[in-house]
């Protein structure tokens, strides 16, 4: 996978790869050919029980493959602004990994329009492009914009 995304590095100016979460070869894979990482989190009671375990694999693949490897932040995703759970999540990864990472400062809102959208065979902002979750991917790019 490093090979084949050195090959098309110079054609565009960034390469996302979207992956599980989990010690999968794909994962492991994607990691030590990456510059960065986001750590996502769905904004549910237990979600952010699993950060500790991407930091973890996060480690191993940086001190095996590949030292450049860098986290751009974690992003709460699957979020509701109602619900006291979601903005109790939010609390908890600000205070828990905020000093130590970066927090995207807005989450990716929840819409069933994003589960239909590839249905559809459109992205979601084709879809649904003034829907909150697309303006939450815009957001989140701006954000990653600045970043780099």
């Amino acid at each position: 996978m490093a090979d084949f995304l050195e090959y098309l590095r110079p054609s565009y100016d960034y390469i996302i790869i979207d992956c599980g979460l989990k010690h999968e070869l794909l994962t492991v894979n994607a990691l030590a050919a990456s510059d960065y990482c986001i750590i996502p989190v769905q904004a549910h009671f237990l979600a952010s029980e699993g950060i500790p375990e991407v930091l973890e694999l996060v480690k191993s693949v940086r001190e095996k493959f590949n030292p450049r490897l860098q986290i751009a932040g974690i992003l709460l995703t699957m979020y509701q602004s109602r619900p006291q759970l979601c903005r109790s999540v939010r609390e908890s990864v600000d205070e828990i990994y905020g000093e130590a990472f970066h927090v995207f400062e807005r989450p990716i809102e929840y819409s069933i329009k994003v589960a239909e959208c590839p249905a559809a065979g459109q992205s979601i902002f084709d879809y649904a492009p003034k829907n909150a979750a697309a303006e939450s991917y815009r957001s989140l790019a701006e954000e990653v914009l600045k970043l780099a």
